[in-house]
């Protein structure tokens, strides 16, 4: 296995376990290919945690969601990763779960 195999296993697997977590705090499906206000709030909360504390590129990430049967384009990921602070203001919760997971990967690593 090569270096960059080995990267994208490891990264896939953080993916992974974000994005459950994303699912336990939320009670959505992610990976569902509906538009309600909800799930699209949900997965900019995915998108925004691996962009910003991991350092995902949106390719990477829209490569992600379609391997896990969400039709998404990168676009798309750059969208809602720049409306998340507007989703912000009208959901009382999307920080307070995006601060609950963070503190969770942050309790698993330590």
């Amino acid at each position: 296995m090569t270096a960059t195999e080995q990267r994208n296993e490891i990264a896939l697997k953080d993916a992974d376990y974000v994005s459950g977590l994303v699912k336990l705090v939320t009670g959505l499906d992610i990976f569902d290919n509906t538009r309600k206000r909800d799930h699209i709030e949900a997965r900019s909360l995915l998108y925004v945690i691996l962009r910003e504390d991991y350092g995902a590129t949106y390719l990477w990430i829209r490569d992600y969601m379609e391997s896990k049967g969400k039709s998404c384009d990168h676009s798309t990921v750059i969208h809602s990763v720049n409306q998340y602070e507007i989703y912000k203001m009208y959901s009382k919760y999307l920080e307070d779960w995006r601060q609950m997971i963070l503190n969770k990967i942050v309790q698993e690593r330590y």
